[in-house]
């Protein structure tokens, strides 16, 4: 049997996963990673998943945090006076500093200032502005009654601010563990991150 499912849909795709023998990586745009030891699919019976702990991304999975993004890049830019670019073009911008890449063709001049206000822009409004993923209560409301469910973020906040702002969208009961970017000095995707939330 699978001992942990992992999920993560980035960047305001949506919510879905369906209780199939073949989940599908195309379908609404969601990436499932497995993980045991022989890399084995999940095994279905009557629809059941037989998996001990199912562990979800935060932003862009549980939470469409596209408007808190949004909201700290134009706040940003507006403080330093540079021009704003289209939303397609400051939506890269996360995905680029999750990846580690560079972002001057978005933001050519004082980049690194820029950067340094986004990020403390969004750790303080984050909570005012995401929403929850569609059909996220639904979807873990099923999966919370067939294994234990965890969160793993790479925030550098502490776990209690993500705590309130999962409880402030109604989402606070479903997971056991929450870890953050301060739980381990490695944070994800270091496996360290997924050891912690085991």
């Amino acid at each position: 049997h699978l001992g942990l499912l992992g999920v993560s849909c980035k960047y305001g795709c949506g919510f879905y996963m369906k209780l199939s023998p073949e989940p599908s990586r195309a379908e609404g745009n969601t990436h499932i990673e497995q993980a045991t030891p022989k890399k084995q699919a999940p095994q279905m019976n009557n629809g059941k998943l037989h998996v001990k702990g199912i562990l979800f991304d935060l932003d862009g999975t549980v939470l469409d945090t596209c408007p808190a993004y949004l909201s700290a890049a134009k706040t940003a830019l507006n403080a330093l006076g540079l021009p704003i670019p289209e939303e397609a073009r400051l939506l890269e911008i996360p995905k680029r500093l999750e990846q580690k890449q560079p972002i001057a063709d978005i933001v050519p001049t004082q980049t690194q200032r820029f950067l340094e206000l986004f990020l403390k822009t969004f750790y303080q409004t984050a909570a005012q502005h995401t929403v929850p993923a569609p059909h996220a209560a639904q979807t873990l409301q099923a999966l919370s009654e067939r294994a234990k469910l965890a969160v793993i973020t790479m925030r550098f906040m502490p776990k209690a601010k993500v705590a309130e702002e999962l409880k402030r969208h109604g989402l606070d009961g479903y997971f056991a563990h929450i870890v953050t970017a301060l739980d381990t000095p490695k944070p994800k995707p270091s496996p360290q991150a997924l050891i912690v939330a085991v």
